[in-house]
């Protein structure tokens, strides 16, 4: 069994300025551009395509595909710092967990991670919160988790970046449907704007923050790592969740209608 948790970090010293602390506290999120080296950027998008190469495996890490008109496109891939020992040790380097343990005032542990890659013609993700299934199960998102994204391309309006949805009350679980987007009445109250950042860029906010992101029209793709956090006083889920995942039955729903995990794609797919 590989470790769960992965990493915790060392220490509560904080990891983030006041002026970043305040920021946070007043926003909920907090966007920190050019956060890698440009010599780090370049290896983590090389060991992302070699890991959107990793030939499907059981019990391991999760591939993701978007189907579009009937055929398979890799999506995402989840779980697979276990599985990438060099990956693993620039994240646990980086200043990551310290910077969320700042935030949330305790050592945290690495509930899940994922890439996506959002390659020319897919990715586009509707409006809603991450927080949007938190009642669906214990292993979903819950409102105590934090998430970091890390841009390994520039995100941009053509390649669609994230937008965020300005404008919602604090802490509120919108109106939405069974699959979690949030109702076209509720969206149109909110204030869309997009979150250009240039490769390298970290960006760290909560689950209730609304957001999307439009399909990428451009040549090349989008690609960025999610990672989701949560203190250490709320337990380590991340085996179960992963178990959960993987049984292609998750009791936490997908908020894409068209994304498939490998347990249930179609055999000739696959």
């Amino acid at each position: 069994m590989q470790s769960t948790s992965l990493k915790q970090a060392k220490s509560l010293a904080s990891a983030l300025t006041p002026e970043q602390m305040k920021f946070w506290a007043d926003h909920d999120y907090i966007l920190i551009p050019s956060f890698f080296s440009k010599a780090d950027v370049e290896k983590m998008r090389g060991w992302v395509e070699d890991i959107a190469k990793w030939p499907l495996a059981e019990g391991k890490y999760l591939n993701y595909f978007e189907m579009i008109d009937g055929k398979p496109y890799i999506s995402r891939t989840e779980n697979f710092l276990p599985y990438h020992p060099e990956f693993k040790a620039l994240i646990e380097s980086s200043g990551i967990f310290e910077i969320v343990e700042t935030i949330l005032g305790e050592p945290v542990v690495l509930f899940k991670e994922k890439i996506n890659y959002k390659y020319p013609g897919t990715g586009e993700y509707p409006p809603h919160q991450d927080v949007h299934a938190f009642e669906t199960s214990p292993l979903a998102f819950q409102p105590y988790h934090r998430n970091v994204t890390i841009f390994l391309d520039d995100a941009t309006i053509e390649n669609g970046c994230m937008e965020l949805g300005w404008g919602y009350e604090k802490n509120k679980v919108l109106g939405r449907f069974p699959t979690g987007a949030i109702y076209e009445e509720e969206v149109q109250k909110l204030d869309w704007r997009p979150l250009p950042c240039p490769a390298g860029s970290l960006f760290v906010f909560d689950m209730f923050w609304p957001h999307r992101s439009a399909v990428n029209n451009s040549p090349d793709p989008r690609r960025s790592i999610f990672m989701t956090f949560n203190g250490i006083s709320k337990g380590d889920l991340r085996a179960a969740h992963y178990a959960d995942r993987a049984s292609g039955k998750a009791k936490s729903r997908e908020i894409k209608s068209n994304l498939v995990v490998q347990t249930n794609l179609p055999k000739a797919a696959s």
